[in-house]
């Protein structure tokens, strides 16, 4: 069950006001509680983080700190729990991830003639996704997040398949198709994509740039007129009703410093990356509290100032390492570079180039609008940490899930 709900992090059968459901931090209370006899000496970041939320919300209390200390909670106990049933019961088989992708999947597709059939479950899903070439939202609260959850996915995936050392096979394959068609045609989310194509190339910089300046041709007769008119406007998914073409399309034909004015939602999140940081610093890294990013973000710097397009945006920060920043200051450094430690050391590759690649995916990574509530971003947590006890022999075998033909991990 804590798996489930680490995997549907906004579903509930009895859902809250908020967009994170807490059931998967309960569960992973209970199991705990039932189950754990001893902590992880890896989750010590989580723990100043925890405990800089706390002192930051006695020294400030009000509503937005209690609601916002669960984040810290959660960022700690979840993995607590789920360390020990990875290390008990096994990782996730990939008949697991495949199934949890259909789901979504299945879901996704039905509302681009039912936007409402699973209200019931998520009442915070937004029904006007379909507006403007955005895609639809499956599980999620609205298409970033969709894209959000399988890019996150997507590497936890990768991060414990590869640390059982088996050759990318069949399922791998349907796995990552099912992502990246989700990721493409359902959630269509502008700033994912934009980041996993910056990831890529930044690969063929790195290891093809025989392959970049392929790339770019073909970018480039895909973003012009003639390829876009030969597909038509009939079809909702029509290549040229993507949101995606249209910002890179527009993109190219204004002034550098008038592209945060092409769209207001990549422009809010973009500012608000760019904006948290920035207040941090400005503060010199220590805690600004709970409840006071709205009167903080609208203080822009100048090379900013009037490139916010709504208001509503500012209820939070939309970043993940801006917001622990911004709320708790210096208590969360640890965790910020426990989690560039964790992405370098698990994910695949080796070299100096490799590490490069690393270093830049996980930046971009740790800014995305990720609520550190998010029980998905646990998991993902969990799997890192399961893959580098398995490299540092602190754990000598993690079984896979009975559902699968995989071996285990094999012990040098």
């Amino acid at each position: 069950m804590l798996l489930i709900a680490c995997m549907f992090p906004w579903s509930s059968p009895a859902p809250t006001a908020s967009d994170t459901q807490p059931i998967a931090l309960v569960l992973a209370a209970v199991y705990s509680i039932l189950y754990v006899r001893s902590t992880s000496r890896y989750l010590w970041p989580m723990v100043i983080m925890l405990f800089g939320g706390f002192a930051t919300l006695l020294y400030s209390p009000n509503m937005e700190g209690i609601r916002g200390i669960t984040g810290y909670i959660s960022i700690l106990f979840i993995p607590l729990a789920l360390i020990h049933y990875f290390k008990t019961y096994g990782i996730p088989s990939r008949k697991f991830y495949l199934c949890i992708l259909f789901i979504w999947g299945a879901i996704a597709i039905i509302q681009f003639w039912d936007p409402s059939i699973i209200k019931f479950l998520s009442p915070r899903t937004r029904e006007f996704s379909l507006t403007g070439g955005r895609g639809v939202t499956s599980f999620a609260p609205e298409p970033t997040f969709y894209g959000l959850w399988l890019l996150i996915i997507a590497t936890a995936y990768t991060v414990q398949h590869n640390t059982i050392k088996i050759k990318l096979s069949r399922p791998d394959y349907a796995v990552y198709t099912l992502i990246a068609f989700q990721l493409l045609f359902l959630s269509r989310s502008t700033l994912v994509i934009l980041l996993v194509a910056a990831v890529v190339l930044a690969y063929l910089l790195l290891f093809r740039p025989f392959l970049l300046l392929a790339g770019t041709g073909m970018t480039t007769i895909l973003l012009s007129d003639f390829f876009l008119s030969a597909f038509g406007t009939n079809s909702e998914i029509a290549i040229e009703k993507f949101r995606i073409f249209y910002i890179l399309s527009a993109a190219s034909s204004v002034e550098f410093s008038d592209i945060l004015s092409i769209d207001g939602s990549v422009s809010d999140r973009v500012v608000q990356i760019l904006n948290s940081h920035i207040q941090s610093f400005n503060n010199h890294l220590m805690p600004n509290g709970y409840g006071t990013w709205r009167e903080s973000a609208e203080n822009l710097p100048e090379f900013l100032a009037g490139t916010y397009h709504s208001i509503d945006s500012l209820n939070r920060v939309l970043s993940l390492s801006g917001s622990v920043l911004y709320e708790v200051g210096i208590f969360s450094i640890p965790f910020i570079f426990f989690m560039i430690y964790l992405m370098t050391k698990s994910l695949p590759g080796m070299g100096n180039r490799s590490l490069l690649l690393k270093i830049f995916f996980t930046s971009v990574f740790l800014i995305q609008a990720i609520p550190l509530a998010l029980p998905t971003i646990s998991f993902f947590i969990s799997a890192m940490l399961c893959s580098i006890a398995i490299k540092k022999h602190i754990i000598t075998t993690i079984p896979i899930h009975k559902n699968t033909n995989t071996p285990p991990p094999i012990n040098n």
